[in-house]
């Protein structure tokens, strides 16, 4: 009779976990601060339409502890008249701490782009590295607040991002985002993004985001996508 019960429980479990909605680091520029369970994969893929910018857009995600997600990241395409693959990037990604109260919950991500994983168009011998603290304050079930503050380059650029989500139902999201690039030798890069997630059951997504870049000479950009967990 015991034997039965815990099976019962590990069903009831497993049910619950896999009704859990899928939570994506797309279509927006902040990473959230979500970590995969271990053992479990994500994919994300999306378009990114500019001017002189078409590019596919792939991450894939590995739980690989309860805590703890590995990343990689693929960009291919054209860019400024050059087609072919990007740099490709391989991330980690680690839980800090959960929120409590006030207190945001905090996740660190590293990333590290390899010039020589690339195509001849964008080939180089450069290895480049990022590093994002992310912050979430979910303020209500259906309204939160996160924020991202990184570096790259050796401390060459600051990076930062604020995101505000708010929730219309069980399956509708949408969000609104500034992002910006501060670079010691150049003027300040300012962004803004909103957009649309929609949950076509709990482990697929769908997306639709356009921004604009605040500048001297304004770059408008869309971005679509799916996200799916196995």
């Amino acid at each position: 009779m015991h034997r039965i019960k815990i099976l019962f429980l590990l069903f009831v479990s497993g049910f619950v976990f896999s009704q859990t909605p899928i939570n994506t680091d797309r279509p927006d520029q902040s990473d959230g601060v979500y970590v995969l369970p271990k053992n479990k994969m994500q994919i994300e893929n999306g378009f990114t339409f500019a001017e002189k910018t078409a590019l596919n857009n792939f991450m894939f995600r590995y739980g690989l502890s309860g805590s703890t997600e590995i990343r990689a990241l693929l960009d291919f395409g054209m860019q400024n008249s050059e087609k072919g693959l990007l740099p490709a990037t391989f991330s980690i990604k680690q839980r800090i701490v959960s929120q409590k109260g006030i207190f945001p919950a905090i996740t660190f991500s590293g990333y590290v782009s390899s010039g020589y994983l690339a195509s001849k168009a964008f080939h180089n011998h450069e290895f480049t590295f990022s590093f994002i603290t992310a912050f979430e304050n979910k303020i209500t079930d259906s309204f939160a607040v996160s924020y991202n503050i990184g570096t790259s380059s050796f401390h060459k650029d600051i990076l930062f991002t604020a995101c505000f989500n708010y929730a219309f139902s069980e399956k509708l999201t949408g969000f609104a985002e500034y992002f910006s690039n501060f670079e010691k030798t150049l003027k300040p890069n300012h962004n803004t993004d909103f957009g649309l997630l929609y949950l076509m059951n709990s482990n697929f997504q769908i997306d639709l985001a356009t921004g604009i870049s605040i500048a001297e000479q304004p770059n408008l950009f869309v971005t679509t996508g799916i996200s799916f967990r196995l």
